[in-house]
């Protein structure tokens, strides 16, 4: 957040990959789009990348699931996501920075507006 509140720094973007022991990476990005606009471009064109936590436990429960493959699966993945939203709001909630903050795990469109 140093960062952000130092440079000209439109959004900033976490990222989390579920295939790879849900290593993660904050993006720090000098363009933004609103939901509305439907265009997440903006993320793939970041001006600074700041490695982020992985969460192995995460990462292995959903290696044993999968994505989508069974209801279980489903209902797995959607638990270890919204697992991980609400870790990222309360952190994003409680520091005192004024762009917008998003989320998404690799490849996910569109991306979640956390703080806009």
């Amino acid at each position: 957040m140093n960062i952000a509140n130092e440079q000209s720094v439109e959004a900033v973007y976490f990222e989390y990959d579920m295939e790879n022991d849900w290593e993660s990476a904050f993006f720090v990005c000098d363009e933004y789009s609103r939901l509305s606009e439907e265009d997440d471009n903006w993320a793939s064109d970041w001006i600074d990348e700041i490695e982020g936590p992985s969460h192995k436990e995460f990462a292995q429960i959903y290696q044993e699931n999968g994505f989508n493959a069974t209801e279980k699966a489903k209902a797995i993945t959607l638990f270890l996501i919204v697992r991980t939203l609400v870790a990222f709001w309360i952190v994003a909630n409680s520091i005192k920075v004024d762009i917008p903050l998003c989320i998404g795990f690799h490849a996910q469109d569109p991306i979640m507006r956390i703080k806009e």
